[in-house]
């Protein structure tokens, strides 16, 4: 690995997880003024009167390019989009995914200077810059695991901390994505992604996040689901936006609508205005670096971007 490669610190993350278990900790039992799941108003966090839901992540994510393969969907058929579909347009739906983009910092951060968010971090920015959203939905993970990136499971969980701690200092309602097992290679005996490494990374996800916090599409996918060994078709994509809005549902129901703010107050020099109604609804995170790191998988001759 480059000695140009920023890697998120051990003591980064303690700093973060101590901040974080204060931060949900002051968060009481649910307020009586519970929604019923169809009323959204809650995720309005900065109070701008509208609900904005940005989904970022990888080509999982974007949904501009399946159409070319035989057994891919037209475009806006992805996840992102189905779930803006299930809430009834009732949440304007902004898809920031881009094919090869990862959680963690690689070169391809640099691509953000001509307009192309390859990263998580370039993304969120971006998405916190251009849209303020309420929400972000984060679905990274299957390129970070490349092994020409060099990270470990453990590293990748603290990239993933890292956004995650960015967006709620925004006042932005954070949830992470366990990523999709890979399957063998169509008409070879070889894996595009180390399978043991994926399977490490979404166990410390689901350990170092609060279930409430986890969009666990990895558990809801079968490889029926995939048209290819990395990516999803549209059934595999609606049980992503499913899952997604069963955790909203959740948020809505445990959170109080924020004060109204003036038409514009969301903004703020380019920052989204941090909503002092109410913390996150979760309670304190886990370990952010349970155990030793599995070790990895061989990795196949081919590293196809997801």
């Amino acid at each position: 690995m480059a000695s140009s490669t920023r890697r998120p610190r051990s003591g980064q993350v303690a700093r973060f997880l101590t901040a974080a278990a204060t931060l949900v900790a002051s968060l009481g039992a649910p307020t009586s003024d519970a929604r019923a799941a169809g009323d959204l108003r809650a995720l309005d966090r900065n109070g701008d009167g509208r609900v904005v839901i940005a989904c970022l992540g990888d080509s999982n994510t974007d949904s501009n390019w399946q159409y070319v393969r035989p057994q891919g969907f037209p475009p806006g058929g992805g996840w992102c989009e189905q779930l803006g579909s299930l809430l009834d347009g009732r949440a304007t739906m902004v898809n920031l995914g881009m094919p090869g983009s990862t959680a963690a910092w690689t070169e391809l951060a640099q691509a953000a200077e001509k307009g192309y968010y390859f990263t998580g971090e370039t993304q969120l920015e971006h998405a916190i810059a251009t849209h303020c959203p309420d929400v972000v939905l984060m679905a990274f993970g299957t390129n970070d695991v490349l092994p020409r990136y060099g990270y470990s499971p453990e590293q990748i969980v603290a990239a993933h901390l890292h956004l995650v701690r960015r967006a709620l200092e925004a006042g932005i309602l954070p949830f992470v994505a366990t990523a999709p097992t890979p399957l063998p290679v169509p008409n070879r005996n070889v894996y595009s992604r180390p399978v043991e490494v994926v399977a490490e990374l979404n166990q410390r996800l689901r350990r170092a996040l609060p279930p409430e916090m986890i969009l666990d599409f990895e558990a809801r996918l079968t490889p029926e689901d995939s048209f290819d060994d990395l990516h999803m078709n549209v059934e595999g994509q609606r049980k992503r936006a499913l899952e997604a809005k069963e955790k909203l549902e959740a948020a809505v129901a445990a959170l109080p609508v924020p004060p109204p703010a003036p038409l514009g107050a969301a903004f703020d020099e380019g920052r989204c205005r941090v909503c002092p109604a109410a913390p996150p609804p979760w309670r304190p995170l886990g370990d952010a670096s349970p155990g030793d790191v599995a070790p990895s998988a061989p990795s196949a001759p081919a590293e196809r971007e997801g």
